[in-house]
């Protein structure tokens, strides 16, 4: 029986492979090695887009 570790490490694999898949449907270029790069935090996007902290 899975640990609760395993459990989070395979479905952060799962988010990332389905972003990584999502991506391609919208024609944009992206590689195998992207499943494995980790995504970036809400906040980080926030910030690089210039928006406040409304949450």
């Amino acid at each position: 029986m899975p640990n609760l570790k395993a459990k989070k490490d395979h479905f952060a694999k799962v988010r990332r492979s389905n972003y990584v898949a999502s991506m391609r449907l919208e024609d944009m270029p992206v590689c195998r090695r992207d499943v494995f790069r980790k995504l970036k935090t809400r906040e980080a996007v926030l910030k690089a887009h210039g928006c406040k902290d409304e949450y």
